[in-house]
């Protein structure tokens, strides 16, 4: 699901925190948003590229904002300008649905116990 803003299509993209440090995350694209949370939910592991997490490390599962703005790991936000930024380059509205549709998706594979069905996104049409 990509938003057209600008004149650009910008990607989706995540944050996976498994741990409390602050290098403790990986940065993961929409296709991977369903297998993430079903890690997260069931406690299997979740690879991404050469990352591999045990699902019960997962702590959170959040839009990955500074992929928005453009900040780096180590900018210490918190001005009112820094939110403002946050709102305009943050698409929320497409996340939020983004977000919808993987929680129904990833409920279908619970409910049917077929975690196979996340190697088949095509299979997963549930809107």
């Amino acid at each position: 699901m990509d938003e057209i803003k600008n004149g650009k299509t910008k990607e989706l993209r995540w944050r996976v925190i498994y741990g409390y440090g602050s290098s403790n995350y990986i940065s993961i694209d929409e296709s991977y948003l369903e297998k993430a949370k079903y890690a997260m939910i069931t406690g299997k592991v979740f690879n991404y590229k050469s990352k591999t997490i045990r699902g019960r490390e997962i702590k959170s599962i959040e839009p990955d904002f500074r992929f928005y703005t453009g900040w780096f790991d180590s900018y210490e936000y918190g001005s009112g300008d820094d939110q403002l930024q946050i709102d305009r380059d943050v698409p929320t509205e497409e996340i939020e649905n983004r977000v919808l549709v993987a929680d129904k998706r990833v409920a279908f594979v619970i409910s049917k116990n077929q975690p196979e069905l996340l190697q088949k996104p095509e299979l997963l049409k549930i809107q």
